[in-house]
């Protein structure tokens, strides 16, 4: 592939990594590695386990401050985000509480699809009671409303859990771009500012330089021979 089009593909990722940060505008005010870190996998416990908006909202904040503390982590430098190996007991070390955390796109990725999966079994739980609902008031009199009500609502119930799904994948495939991409962003970042010393340390060279006669004295021309 051309040097050119690489150069412009980094920037493409680079870019795409950093409108992702400015989407997760955190909402909380993120560890910076000193404090302990959060548990987002508890969250959904203090949400009203009947209440599907209740917890739509919980999770959301939950999965956004779960890759806020990863983004700010990695952008904070000397985070670690090598992935477990195979001597390591793989579960623990992507533990939410565990210092210091690991934002390897696994355990990120890890540690997201357990909230999800904990979001899933209580959206499963709410869909089973609209479905008792409607079985209990289908054929009664009068209760019509009430059924097509339910109705709607176990829809949005489906939609929400194949939309959370759809919008972890997505999230932590850009996440695992952005790890890679920033690291090499830093390091154009301080060639630009080498380049930028050297341009203008050339200037002054310059600017010293003509200072100095163009012809030496007693010399028929100034060329060297």
């Amino acid at each position: 592939m051309n040097k050119k089009y690489k150069i412009i593909i980094a920037g493409l990722i680079i870019t795409g990594a950093i409108a992702l940060i400015m989407f997760f505008v955190p909402n909380k005010a993120q560890t910076s590695g000193n404090e302990p870190p959060i548990d987002p996998l508890t969250a959904l416990d203090a949400a009203d386990q009947k209440s599907f908006d209740s917890l739509k909202e919980v999770y959301h904040e939950s999965m956004n401050e779960l890759f806020n503390e990863a983004f700010s982590r990695i952008t904070a430098g000397n985070a670690l985000t090598k992935a477990p190996d195979e001597t390591d007991t793989k579960d623990e070390a992507c533990l939410p509480t565990k210092e210091p955390l690991n934002v390897s796109t696994y355990c990120v990725a890890v540690r997201g699809a357990k909230l999800y999966m904990n979001y899933g079994d209580r959206l499963d739980y709410i869909k089973s009671s609209i479905n008792i609902g409607i079985f209990n008031n289908t054929n009664v009199v009068g209760q019509g409303a009430v059924v097509a009500d339910l109705e709607i609502k176990g829809k949005a119930v489906e939609k929400e859990i194949a939309d959370a799904k759809k919008a972890l994948d997505v999230t932590v495939n850009a996440y695992k771009e952005f790890q890679y991409a920033y690291p090499m962003h830093k390091a154009y970042e301080k060639t630009f500012k080498l380049l930028v010393k050297y341009r203008d340390l050339l200037g002054e060279i310059r600017g010293q330089v003509e200072f100095f006669p163009s012809k030496f004295i007693d010399a028929t021309t100034s060329k060297c021979e």
